[in-house]
């Protein structure tokens, strides 16, 4: 399992990057509501996974609050072709559906492997328009432990 996820996680060491107001805005709450021990010079791990229409990709970093900064630290992505709709409920197919979930399990495993504390997701118009976009996210919520958010 750990060179299965070696081999699909590109680690990268690339410089620290400025934090804009976008990209804490992807913190969750209660990391906003963290900020002071955000800026006591520990640094803190963050996971963001975008589901799209046809892949699901992850980086996790490493924000370097007194910078303020962020590194990335690895990437995994994986196509899922999650808006191949069956034609006749305009839904998520439960093949896209099984291999999203699995994708979304692997992040899981390296985002816990890299001691991520938060983990955000992001969903797109393939949820968004499905017929079953909320029981899609109820699914992963009980099979992954992830809280997916939809964004327009």
């Amino acid at each position: 399992m750990v060179d299965a996820i070696a081999s699909s996680t590109a680690l990268t060491h690339s410089p620290p990057m400025p934090i804009g107001a976008s990209a804490t805005s992807l913190l969750p709450k209660r990391s906003l509501d963290r900020r002071t021990s955000l800026g006591s010079g520990r640094d803190h791990t963050l996971a963001a996974i975008d589901i799209g229409t046809n892949s699901i990709h992850m980086v996790v970093v490493k924000i370097e609050p007194d910078l303020p900064t962020f590194r990335i630290i690895a990437k995994q992505k994986d196509t899922v072709r999650l808006g191949n709709f069956c034609p006749k409920t305009k839904g998520l197919s439960e093949e896209a559906i099984t291999r999203a979930i699995d994708s979304l399990k692997r992040c899981m495993q390296i985002a816990r492997s890299l001691q991520a504390q938060d983990v955000v997701a992001v969903a797109t118009s393939a949820t968004r328009e499905a017929t079953n976009g909320q029981a899609f996210i109820d699914r992963v919520q009980a099979e992954v432990g992830l809280t997916i958010n939809v964004i327009s």
